[in-house]
């Protein structure tokens, strides 16, 4: 019977890339994939990388540079940024980012003075790929929430059958940032 729910889930998975890939969710479905491998490798993004123009144009970027402009100014030029600095958690809201970096874990930073108030900042932003069971009280108003915790719990159950694996996100990018 438990290799019937570990086939089921996998049957589940399967769909669930299927459907990120019809939605336009490409890094959710590569993801997703990519963590069905036993020993998955860890994965590594530099700036010119198509997910890191994603990052940028996304609304919680612009947070995490006012915390850096911030830190800079105080005179902090290297360090870290943890979730609880930036309204408890650093989360994309952008759709596919949303399914697909579940939330920045650690920010470390670097910069090198280029000017007058001008720094180049190098910033590495440290996630985990993956799931934790979340509650999924049905709704009649809110079906997206309750469908997107029901594909949480399924992927979260491939975890516990040892289908799905974690994995770390690396994600590197170079910045110019004014602070006086």
């Amino acid at each position: 019977e438990l290799d019937d729910l570990k086939n089921q889930i996998i049957k589940l998975i399967y769909l669930t890339i299927a459907l990120f890939k019809i939605n336009n969710k490409k890094y959710s479905a590569q993801f997703l994939l990519h963590s069905l491998d036993e020993n998955p490798d860890n994965l590594v993004f530099q700036t010119s990388h198509p997910l890191v123009k994603k990052i940028k144009k996304d609304p919680v970027y612009q947070k995490i540079l006012d915390k850096l402009q911030e830190k800079i100014s105080s005179g902090l030029l290297s360090g870290e940024i943890w979730p609880n600095e930036i309204e408890g958690s650093i989360d994309f809201d952008s759709d596919d980012l949303a399914t697909s970096i579940h939330g920045i874990k650690k920010i470390e930073y670097s910069t090198e003075k280029s000017g007058n108030d001008k720094f180049i900042v190098v910033m590495n932003l440290f996630d985990v790929y993956d799931f934790q069971k979340i509650n999924t009280p049905f709704h009649l108003f809110n079906f997206e929430g309750y469908f997107k915790a029901r594909v949480n719990n399924v992927v979260d159950a491939g975890e516990v059958f040892n289908v799905v694996h974690d994995f770390e996100i690396q994600i590197t990018i170079k910045e110019t940032l004014h602070a006086g």
